[in-house]
């Protein structure tokens, strides 16, 4: 039976939508998908994304203009450092002779040697399954980065869909947050009930409250860039120059004011430093940004900073006092216990400085090395003592794990991309501004990234899927500024392509 070409437009777009939305909607609120069959369904869900994405991308080939495909090949160079990211991460569990094994890795191939394993060939990989792991979700990332950045509804402009994802994502953010002040105060050692984990560290429905601290830094930025374009604003007074009067007042201003409360506050509780520095810098960005490109005047920046100030203030005496009183003097200690892993991962570095360890070893790596961190944990009872799964700052571990071959790809990658945010590509003259809706939801996106970045300093939060994921959306969100200006209009739909063909010939 043969499917109309129309419908099957409408099935791979609905696909790629739904797709995403489960995505980034679902994935936090399964602990964050850091369970194995959450991150395994990540991965079958991106792998029916993408291919939805390629039957629709092939069906409407040449239906967008020269400008738009402009736009397009900006990004190009940011998809190819990407690409080459995943390529390290390939080429580390691949199996290679002994003698090019020693050349690459000297430090790897001594290990092999002295630990007595068959020297017929060997991967560059301490661990190659935890290293496939890492490969798969970083693909799964990639995927949603890939697909969001390049995605052209056919009937429907494409800032629509950026704007509805946004929105469901502040949605989640905003039902996390609610459920995680509910379970401050009304603690309970089940997750949804009736899910019983061994997490002490937990916040809602994450297992950890960093992890919690850090998507909602993100959603907070997010949100933030979303309130702007609610701002209401005004035009000349014909009837009393130099005065301005207000066109209209959007109540949907206040609603996302109340959700920002309300990430706020849970953001407090979470007594997550790091989190709260990543939301602060996101913040910093976004006011910054928003003044630069004219959405936010200098009395508007500093009124919002004086009413966050305001909300703040109450808000960390009321409901975080304890908390903060309890984490803030003991910044000392956690920057001494980091230090030392961070030195630790410096040295795996040092040992393995061109393609690393293996992508998701850092574990495995720092067990094997001489730690100060670990010879210090022996002063503790056996139940008190800690492992460094992580580095506790991604770009160290990235560094031991990647070498300077897989960090230098992703450090290439997040400078082409500020790039392109920074220097949007110019459209056709005589287009009109961006709308301040649009301009907002891209800030918005780019001040998450900036959070997740400035968070990821301190801990390891790239490992966690749904955050890695919308930070990969944001992304994807925040260079919609970098295509045309002036909004994009629908594309014409098939048969009225095929009638101007039919009618030309």
């Amino acid at each position: 039976m043969n499917i109309p070409r129309k419908r099957l437009v409408g099935i791979s777009e609905a696909t790629v939508e739904a797709g995403l939305l489960l995505l980034l909607v679902g994935s936090p609120a399964v602990f964050g998908s850091v369970e194995r069959w959450a991150y395994r369904s990540i991965q079958v869900i991106g792998l029916v994304v993408l291919f939805a994405f390629i039957i629709q991308r092939f069906l409407t080939a040449g239906d967008k203009g020269g400008t738009a495909r402009a736009g397009d090949r900006r990004r190009r160079p940011l998809y190819l450092f990407l690409a080459a990211f995943l390529l390290v991460a390939a080429f580390q569990l691949l199996p290679l002779p002994p003698w090019l094994l020693g050349l690459l890795n000297p430090s790897i191939y001594a290990y092999r040697f002295l630990g007595g394993e068959s020297m017929d060939s060997s991967t560059l990989s301490l661990q190659p399954a935890l290293t496939g792991e890492g490969l798969l979700k970083a693909l799964s990332y990639f995927i949603v980065f890939l697909v969001l950045a390049e995605y052209h509804p056919w009937r429907r402009s494409r800032r629509a869909f950026n704007s509805r994802l946004a929105g469901a994502v502040v949605a989640s953010g905003f039902l996390l947050s609610a459920i995680g002040i509910i379970q401050f105060y009304a603690p309970t050692d089940r997750i949804f009930g009736v899910y019983g984990i061994n997490a002490p560290a937990r916040f809602g429905l994450f297992i950890n409250r960093n992890h919690f601290a850090n998507y909602a830094a993100m959603v907070i930025a997010l949100a933030a860039g979303v309130l702007i374009s609610f701002i209401p604003r005004g035009k000349p007074d014909p009837f009393n120059p130099g005065a301005r009067r207000m066109v209209k007042f959007d109540p949907r201003f206040v609603l996302m004011t109340f959700v920002m409360m309300v990430l706020l506050t849970a953001l407090l509780l979470s007594a997550s430093r790091g989190g709260a520095m990543a939301a602060g810098a996101g913040l910093i960005f976004l006011l910054l940004t928003a003044r630069g490109r004219g959405l936010l005047a200098g009395r508007k920046v500093l009124s919002g900073l004086i009413l966050l100030l305001a909300f703040l203030l109450p808000a960390s005496t009321y409901f975080g006092y304890r908390t903060l009183t309890r984490k803030l003097p003991r910044i000392p200690e956690a920057v001494t216990g980091r230090g030392l892993i961070w030195r630790d991962a410096w040295n795996i570095f040092r040992a393995h400085p061109v393609f690393g360890t293996g992508l998701e070893t850092f574990g495995f790596a720092h067990a094997r090395v001489h730690s100060v961190f670990a010879e210090r944990q022996l002063r503790f009872p056996p139940h008190r003592r800690k492992r460094a799964e992580h580095a506790e700052n991604e770009y160290l571990q990235l560094l031991a794990e990647t070498g300077v071959a897989g960090f230098g790809a992703l450090a290439a990658a997040g400078a082409w991309y500020f790039y392109l945010f920074f220097s949007p590509s110019k459209g056709k003259t005589g287009r009109r501004r961006p709308a301040a809706a649009r301009q907002g939801l891209v800030i918005g996106g780019a001040a998450g990234v900036v959070a997740c970045l400035a968070h990821a300093g301190v801990d390891f939060v790239f490992r966690v899927p749904s955050n890695a994921l919308t930070l990969a959306a944001l992304a994807a969100i925040s260079l919609g500024g970098t295509g045309r200006r002036g909004g994009e209009e629908p594309s014409r739909p098939l048969e009225e392509r095929s009638e101007s063909g039919t009618a030309k010939n």
